[in-house]
This record gives structure tokens, sequence and C-alpha cells, in this order.
């Protein structure tokens, strides 16, 4: 089912600080840094052995992220997994109790929400599955209100096309 961890995310305020403690007194090598606008997160990704840590710092308080924060504090996000079997893995997920997005996007109130296709085609990108997250990205671009993000998605969507 699961093969290993990819990642471990941490939420953090303060990023700099966060990059200067995982990298320079744990050791961990910066291998990426980018701001995701249609998620309202900064991100760092460091690596250590085989996995990353990736860290998450809120652009604005309304973010994920930034509710996170206010709500917890600073600490765990999430962990990603890593599969060769994502549909057996996704059975013992819900098999285990556990809501997916998939399952969230069936939800009336939520059908157009356009975070729900947003995230998923970054996931479906993620895994290579390029048209399937174009496809995401263009509903996306179609749900939201909001001009900024509709023309993030779209370039997205386009990006995903050159993949």
């Amino acid at each position: 089912m699961f093969g290993r961890i990819d990642h471990v995310a941490m939420a953090v305020e303060d990023l700099d600080e966060a990059v200067a403690l995982y990298q320079d007194r744990l050791g961990m090598n910066l291998q990426h840094r980018e701001i995701f606008d249609q998620f309202g997160v900064e991100a760092v990704l460091l690596g250590i052995g085989d996995g990353h840590v990736e860290l998450l710092k809120p652009v604005s308080p309304d973010s994920g992220v930034g509710r996170f924060l206010e709500r917890r504090g600073p600490g765990m996000h999430h962990v990603a997994y890593r599969t060769d079997d994502i549909d057996s893995a996704l059975e013992s997920v819900r098999a285990a109790g556990l809501v997916l997005i998939d399952a969230l996007s069936m939800e009336p109130t939520l059908q157009r929400y356009h975070l729900l296709p947003s995230v998923r085609g970054d996931l479906l990108e993620k895994l290579g599955r390029v048209d399937e997250a174009r496809a995401e990205f263009e509903r996306a671009a179609a749900l939201t209100r909001n001009a900024r993000e509709r023309e993030l998605l779209v370039q997205r969507a386009h990006a995903a096309t050159r993949s």
C-alpha cells in the first residue's frame, strides 16, 4: 500500500527562521522555494535521506495554513506518502474512515468551490497526469470569482499542457 513517507509538512510563522533551523542547525539541504498563490503559502522543500521536510508559511492569514496556525500554532500540518498503487491506498484510507478530497467534491455545498479542483489539479500534475491536471485547473478558473486567481489558474492549465 504505502511505500514510504514522501514528506512531512510543517506550518511555520517565520520561514527564514525555520529554514535556518532545518538547514543550518539540522543539516538538511534546501532543494526548492516557491510561493503557491493558489494555496496562499510560501513553501520550502528540504531534503533528508530519501524524504523531505516541507516548511509552509501563509502569505495571507485567511489561507488554509494561516487558519491552521491561528487555531493550532506552529507544527506538523500533514504527512504525504508514496505509493505504487494509488487505488488500493485510497481504498484503505476510505476504509479507515478518512475523508478524501474527491469525496469532498461531491458535497453539494462544495461543488462550486474553486479550490477543490485547484488542489486536485496540483496533485494530478505532481503525479504526471497533465491532461487531467489541465482540465482541473481550467475548471477551477471557471469557478473562481477572483480575477487574479483566474489568471493564475489559466496559467497553471497552460503550463500543464507543456509538461
